[in-house]
């Protein structure tokens, strides 16, 4: 519906960005080619689009942190259709750094604009044909205190002749920002890295950062979804340098039951089999031991005999890193779980995690993007599921869709509720509330796309205060928006601790 999908980067919950300094958090929302930020305060909202031209998919995944060490948050926009001449959608990454006027000085004049690419300014590789530098990324502290860093992802890369092997590189910051020099690629013949590549194993289709193994440096999670058509998730130990191979830890699909649909069955221009896990990855500390665990989005599993029904695997954190041993398998089949499990739902689509509640203890929230709703095909929900010491109970849960109370809008074919998630407290109660993309909405027959800001009551429904904004609102020289809600970046970059 939206092209070739990108998964948003997911993080664990952190203080929102702020790109002019103002204190406010700021938000950040994609649509096709275009990035919109919106301040909260009387500055107004920046319109920013592709500097490549469209059909790049400038704004399919976004990070926001302080690369540089001024104190105001930097954006990386990536844009992994942009090609290097014959070599089409290579990839390349955009940073646009943060400043007091924030990310623009005038409305199309970036305060300060880098472009990374594989193979400029010492970036391991070079740009090669369907690389796509920049599907995924995620910022943090991985190197050191004082800057924040970057990973991307690289799904298409080749490693020897394996095809779509994908890599993901790390790239730290600097006083001067991203240092492309000290960068380093990572991939499954990197050594130390569990198995080998294979093509369209798509290793870094996601990427997340948290400290899953207790050591006060954050570890890399990265997602795998093509891996043995079941998926998988790695885990990088960190270090003084950041992220290693030695020492990794990872669980595929199939040594812990998930099981692949069959493509052919939901998507008829396709063929063979998927469950996609590590589609979408977030990394928090679901079970409350000081420890950060992993919560792998899988949209194509297939849950008894129902086709893409689609679930979350949970990896419990350990000193040890993740193993099929500490792993929980969730599905709208399993006990209590909101909804019904239904061909084409794609549950696990995009996953986040926070505190929606207030006490204490985080909920993790699951988009739907293919749910129907009534006899609405494709209208999209997200669930909420509540947390324990031992993993994620459906006691408790929420289905949220357009047609819940405080939901502007209604459900309608296609409008993707749920597409892409994250979290963000709008009004500073202490709860996070649930942000969502719905990128098919269809606005007086403009494809406008939208994201809802659902502020949560003490139950984690959405209340009272909820706002949603549809692409239409914004327009420049260039038109207006379109796909709005296609990713949204409203968390800020992760630290250990």
């Amino acid at each position: 519906m939206f092209g070739e999908p990108a998964a948003p980067a997911a993080a664990v919950p952190a203080p929102h960005p702020d790109f002019n300094g103002d204190g406010l958090a700021d938000l950040v929302m994609s649509g096709k080619d275009t990035v919109v930020v919106s301040y909260p305060g009387p500055q107004g909202d920046e319109i920013i689009r592709a500097p490549g031209g469209d059909k790049t998919e400038f704004g399919s995944a976004v990070a926001s942190g302080d690369f540089n060490g001024d104190g105001y948050d930097d954006l990386a926009i990536g844009t992994p259709w942009t090609s290097a001449g014959t070599a089409t959608h290579s990839g390349a990454v955009w940073v646009y750094h943060g400043g007091s006027q924030g990310l623009l000085t005038t409305a199309t004049k970036p305060t300060r604009r880098v472009s990374l690419r594989q193979g400029s300014g010492g970036i391991p590789g070079k740009a090669e044909k369907n690389d796509q530098f920049g599907y995924s990324l995620a910022a943090g502290r991985l190197v050191g205190a004082a800057y924040d860093d970057l990973v991307v992802g690289s799904i298409g890369e080749s490693i020897g002749d394996k095809a779509w092997a994908g890599s993901v590189t790390v790239i730290p910051g600097s006083s001067t920002g991203l240092d492309p020099k000290t960068s380093r690629a990572i991939h499954q013949g990197t050594t130390g890295v569990q198995g080998s590549p294979e093509s369209y194993d798509r290793f870094g289709a996601s990427v997340a950062l948290g400290d899953v193994t207790g050591d006060g440096r954050l570890d890399l999670a990265i997602g795998v979804p093509g891996e043995n058509e079941t998926g998988a998730v790695h885990l990088l130990p960190g270090s003084t340098t950041g992220p290693k191979g030695v020492g990794s830890t990872s669980v595929p699909g199939s040594t812990i039951g998930v099981v692949a649909s069959a493509l052919s069955s939901v998507d008829p221009s396709s063929s063979g089999y998927a469950a996609l896990m590590g589609w979408s990855l977030v990394v928090d500390d679901l079970t409350g031991d000081g420890l950060a665990d992993i919560v792998a989005g899988t949209p194509y599993a297939k849950i008894g005999k129902t086709e893409a029904c689609g679930a979350v695997v949970v990896l419990r954190g350990a000193a040890s890193g993740v193993a099929a041993s500490r792993t929980q398998i969730v599905s709208q089949s399993s006990t209590k779980v909101a909804g019904a499990c239904e061909q084409g739902d794609f549950w696990g689509w995009a996953v986040t995690m926070g505190d929606l509640t207030g006490d204490g203890r985080p909920e993790v929230v699951v988009g739907a993007h293919g749910e129907s709703i009534g006899k609405t095909l494709g209208a999209g929900a997200y669930t909420v599921l509540r947390t324990t010491t031992k993993g994620i109970t459906g006691t408790g849960s929420l289905g949220i869709s357009q047609a819940s109370p405080y939901v502007a809008g209604s459900p309608e074919a296609s409008d993707g509720f749920g597409w892409s998630l994250s979290l963000r407290d709008r009004n500073a109660d202490g709860r996070m509330d649930v942000v969502v993309g719905a990128p098919g909405e269809v606005v007086a027959g403009w494809p406008a796309g939208a994201v809802a800001q659902l502020t949560s009551d003490k139950n984690g429904r959405p209340a009272t205060g909820s706002v949603t904004v549809n692409g239409t609102k914004y327009a420049d020289a260039d038109g207006k928006v379109i796909w709005l809600g296609y990713a949204l970046g409203v968390l800020s970059a992760v630290t250990a601790g």
